[in-house]
């Protein structure tokens, strides 16, 4: 064992050069925190938290280069996407640090990062019980030992790279350009016990925009079921014994409301009240969102509404009498049927 800061490279340096084996892969795991809202926040509470782990993470890059190592593994936090009050400088660190992975892979060096969660009974979090309290509520989850090793084996396995030039550092302008994407990071327990669209959530992720693949998912769990309003499932079953209440205009509001209700959930907005005079484009839908839209339909309503329907100037009174008319086409078999002798 080495004592030493791992802002300071010759610590570094010293612990390189006694190691009596190679040394094949670093876990970069340095963590300071000195929490406070960014308008009480003192240049001293933000550099000591800062240096440690982005100085640190460069000291490690430049100390390690022509070390053939198989990784170097960074710790992150998940209030890269959770914004906990009063770790502005914390949060910022780990944002350099999920950066930093993007760019050595960028360079072919092996790396990975891992946005940690709360950690149940070992840790920080565990010793210090005020933070538990106060971040649960933004974050809302939390997981155990066994899963952060598990969680950490998998982040070493992403780090490889189809790189095997050692771990030297190569000219900038010769590395070739790649997505912007990164395969070697890792967010865990990124789960909410409550639907992200419950008003009663609190986790402050659930409305950032890259969360919208999540609100899908859970809209999928009872694909088999005609969606998860139980008002639009009771309509659709009245609908399928007597198809002339889909041309009763108050039934005609209900359905452009409860589409609408579903575009601000695909938009992330908040709020109950409808304008079913909006158009889909006014109320922010782009075809991406269009798309998923479809989907909706597809599966609550059981219709095929065109694409290119949906991105008519329709409003949502309009769009919901389009829909009115395919639903009377599509239960007008089965009423016919069920009369015949």
């Amino acid at each position: 064992a080495i004592s030493g800061a791992v802002e300071n490279m010759n610590d570094i340096k010293a612990a390189i050069d006694n190691s009596p084996t190679p040394i094949k892969g670093v876990l970069h795991l340095a963590m300071v925190l000195r929490d406070a809202t960014m308008l009480n926040m003192t240049w001293q509470q933000w550099t000591e938290v800062v240096r440690t782990k982005v100085l640190g993470a460069w000291n490690l890059h430049y100390a390690l280069a022509g070390q053939s190592i198989e990784f170097l593994w960074l710790a992150s936090s998940m209030n890269t996407v959770a914004d906990l009050p009063g770790q502005g400088n914390y949060g910022a660190s780990n944002a350099f640090l999920e950066a930093f992975c993007q760019y050595r892979l960028s360079l072919g060096l092996p790396t990975a990062v891992l946005s940690i969660c709360l950690i149940k009974h070992i840790g920080y979090v565990a010793e210090n019980m005020p933070t538990i309290h106060k971040a649960t509520p933004h974050l809302a989850y939390a997981l155990g030992e066994n899963e952060l090793l598990d969680f950490v084996e998998l982040s070493l396995l992403a780090a490889k790279t189809d790189r095997e030039a050692g771990n030297t550092l190569p000219e900038i302008a010769s590395i070739p350009l790649r997505p912007w994407k990164n395969t070697s990071q890792i967010f865990m327990g990124l789960r909410s016990k409550l639907r992200l669209g419950d008003p009663r959530n609190t986790v402050t992720w659930r409305l950032d925009r890259r969360m919208g693949f999540y609100h899908n998912l859970q809209d999928c769990d009872n694909v088999d079921k005609v969606g998860d309003n139980s008002e639009l499932r009771y309509f659709l079953k009245r609908a399928t014994e007597d198809t002339t209440i889909l041309a009763e205009g108050q039934n005609i509001e209900f359905l452009a409301r409860t589409i609408g209700q579903r575009v601000l959930e695909l938009t992330l907005k908040q709020g109950t009240n409808v304008d079913t005079t909006l158009t889909l484009a006014q109320m922010g839908v782009d075809s991406l969102m269009a798309t998923e839209l479809r989907r909706w339909f597809r599966q609550a309503l059981g219709l095929q509404v065109n694409i290119l329907e949906l991105m008519k100037p329709l409003t949502l009174l309009d769009l919901a009498e389009v829909v009115s008319e395919q639903l009377q086409a599509k239960f007008a078999p089965a009423t016919e049927t069920a009369v015949q002798p």
